[in-house]
């Protein structure tokens, strides 16, 4: 009791002493350094080159005679923030230290925008240890991604490829040169180098607001959010660590590389278990040369995308090409079908009941279908259906209709329970949409690509039958580009 009566002493001492907004500070910088250090070791660099590489440096040497850093052509004033955090990454153990600098080389191979802004962005190229820590995989609430933090807008404005499957703010080389340009226009737009700093990490538009009615730096940072106030002091104590540390040899390189590795371009849509199982690939290998995307899927319908394959595989993807499209693809990308209302068949399979106790389903094949993909869904054998459907081998056409037998107290739910027809004027009519308990929450326009399965995706409370019954949608074989769909809820 009297040691924590003691303890508790000591800490209302430092609060008093030290205030209570630089004692947060302090726990800021230590949060700070732990982010820093837990992502130093994902690198998995190897352990002897990094200790080889910092192994001339005299880390207890002390420095701090020098106030001020530069960044670009200017020159900032380190405050007492910048020299807590400065020391705190000098007391740093040592391993941390030389992994720091051995980062900062394989930084440098990736931050070739330096070399377009000359001393314009003199000192800027640190700015990943600040608003990443190094995560190649950060991301924030206000839409920031990757190493070099970049927001949404920003990226895209400067002509980076993002969408749900691909981002490449996930290449430091790219999204490095993209920074650059971004940094140098916030410069242009704010003045200096404080202000664009923290118009970068925040956003510009929170830094207009905390500028407005002063022409305080100081008093526009109190106006922030607090996680924001002190990173522009900090990147300061940075920038000073660094160049007093920094090892000059040009002649070391560090980086990733994927030399032994091809490069394809695709244009259509893809799944990359679809060729791992093709070119039996191991997916994780795989996944790891193409760490642009975020999914498994490649989409290159819109823009065309660069993926690597080992070495030696080039050849062989370009060659399938086509079988690797349609391998499995009712599987990895199914297709939303419509149950269809007419009641004549136009199939040319018998039909061979397997015995009593079982009734019959009749699904009409579509465009893509396959016989073990048609299996898997109704969770039968191949076999079975080939002897239901009479059929010798694999090969079936759409448009005709299958057999397909379950047990009779069997609850299976499936899409195309009654037989197809050919005859235009036997569609049966779609029923009548009562409006009254409904209200309508937005139309849209189908676009390229647009399924009704794919638009219910977008509205938790809608299902593809429902926006065909609130269209009054028969056939959805038939939608257009450039259709109008009204979608509604339920008041």
């Amino acid at each position: 009791m009297r040691n924590l009566f003691f303890t508790y002493f000591i800490f209302h001492i430092l609060l008093v002493c030290i205030g209570k907004d630089s004692f947060s500070q302090y726990l800021s910088s230590n949060e700070f350094i732990s982010d820093l250090k837990t992502n130093l070791s994902l690198f998995k660099y190897d352990n002897e080159t990094v200790l080889k590489y910092c192994e001339d440096i005299n880390f207890s040497k002390l420095y701090g005679d020098s106030e001020f850093v530069n960044l670009g052509n200017e020159t900032y004033a380190l405050n007492n923030i910048s020299f807590n955090f400065y020391s705190d990454l000098q007391n740093l153990d040592y391993k941390t230290k030389c992994l720091l600098l051995y980062a900062l080389a394989d930084l440098r191979t990736k931050t070739s925008f330096l070399q377009d802004y000359s001393d314009s962005l003199k000192n800027l190229e640190y700015l990943p240890f600040l608003v990443s820590r190094l995560n190649k995989y950060y991301v924030n609430s206000t839409t920031a991604y990757g190493f070099w933090a970049l927001q949404f807008m920003p990226a895209l404005r400067y002509g980076l490829c993002i969408d749900t499957c691909y981002d490449q703010r996930l290449d430091a080389k790219i999204s490095s040169r993209v920074a650059g340009k971004y940094l140098m226009d916030l410069h242009n737009s704010f003045g200096s180098w404080d202000y664009a700093v923290m118009a970068y990490v925040s956003s510009p538009a929170i830094m207009r607001k905390a500028m407005k009615n002063t022409d305080s730096f100081d008093e526009a940072l109190k106006k922030m959010d607090i996680n924001y106030q002190n990173y522009f002091y900090h990147y300061l104590a940075i920038v000073k660590w660094f160049s007093e540390n920094e090892i000059i040899n040009p002649a070391f390189y560090v980086s990733e590389s994927y030399s032994l590795t091809d490069t394809i371009f695709i244009k259509d849509r893809l799944h990359f278990e679809q060729i791992s199982e093709y070119l039996e690939l191991d997916l994780k290998i795989l996944k790891k040369i193409n760490p642009l995307f975020t999914g498994n899927i490649i989409d290159g319908r819109k823009s065309e995308k660069e993926v690597y394959l080992p070495l030696g595989y080039k050849d062989k993807f370009y060659s399938n090409i086509d079988s690797i499209l349609v391998f499995k693809d009712s599987v990895y990308f199914p297709v939303f079908i419509m149950p269809n209302f007419s009641n004549t068949s136009n199939s040319n399979y018998v039909s061979i009941s397997p015995g009593k106790g079982y009734e019959e389903i009749k699904y009409t094949i579509q465009t893509g279908d396959n016989l073990g993909y048609i299996a898997q869904k109704y969770s039968v054998k191949i076999s079975d259906l080939q002897d239901w459907n009479n059929i010798k081998g694999t090969n079936i056409y759409a448009g005709k209709v299958l057999s397909i037998w379950v047990k009779e107290d069997s609850k299976l739910i499936v899409e195309n329970s009654k037989p197809n027809s050919n005859d235009n004027n036997n569609t049966a009519e779609p029923k009548k949409f009562d409006f009254k308990d409904y209200e309508l929450v937005e139309t849209i326009t189908i676009e390229k690509g647009d399924s009704l399965y794919k638009i219910s995706q977008n509205y938790s409370w809608a299902s593809a039958e429902d926006i065909m019954y609130w269209n009054g949608i028969n056939d959805a074989s038939k939608l257009q580009i450039g259709q109008k769909l009204q979608i509604y809820k339920k008041k």
